[in-house]
């Protein structure tokens, strides 16, 4: 399934990363963020309730066109070698005053820079405090154009709340005649690190079978 930029993406949607200029033409995208928004949970107690920190951390990983992992960008490797992908830092908390609609990572992709060994960029979120996704009042991944400060221009959006288990591959970018495409893929898994996502979910989701 095929869908136009700014429509919402569901499981198994994508999107080409280009946007039409006009009647008759179009250009190719080339600054995205992927930014994931997220609220901390309010436990109910005895004495009242209680804010408990959610640490949610989003990951790009690259791979080539064998589907050998060349890079990581996290909150443990910030960039990578040539500075086309970078991540905004580490959010250890998430909202503790309600939804800000504010990213709380972010990362950000120079498409026309990223090193040509890289075939695909699987965006990768997972909760580092052992949270249940179902268990967070709510959590959403944005692809945009802009600065993690400034949104111009949503391309798609993806909810990931209500979901089940502790990672979810969100989505990943893939080379396509020529240029990149964008799929959601939505796949939970209860996988308790970045490697051990890296080798599992992650690495199922870039299957070439599937790609159109």
């Amino acid at each position: 399934m095929s869908l136009e930029l700014g429509k919402k993406l569901e499981k198994g949607g994508r999107i080409n990363l280009t946007k039409n200029v006009d009647d008759s033409k179009s250009e190719k995208v080339t600054e995205v963020c992927v930014g994931c928004n997220w609220g901390a949970i309010r436990r109910k107690g005895i004495f009242g309730s209680k804010l408990e920190a959610v640490d949610l951390d989003t990951t790009a990983l690259c791979y080539d066109s064998n589907k050998n992992k060349v890079g990581e960008i996290s909150y443990r490797n910030l960039q990578n070698s040539n500075k086309s992908i970078h991540h905004s830092g580490d959010d250890r908390e998430g909202d503790t005053n309600g939804d800000d609609g504010l990213d709380n990572e972010v990362i950000v992709v120079s498409l026309d820079r990223v090193p040509s060994n890289t075939e695909y960029v699987v965006f990768v979120l997972n909760s580092y405090t052992h949270q249940k996704f179902s268990e967070i009042p709510y959590a959403r991944l944005r692809v945009y154009e802009g600065t993690p400060s400034k949104v111009t221009n949503v391309l798609a959006s993806y909810e990931v709340s209500e979901m089940t288990g502790e990672a979810i591959v969100l989505g990943h970018f893939y080379r396509k005649d020529g240029w990149w495409k964008f799929k959601a893929d939505g796949l939970c898994s209860d996988e308790k690190s970045i490697d051990e996502i890296s080798r599992g979910s992650a690495y199922k989701s870039i299957d070439r079978k599937s790609v159109v």
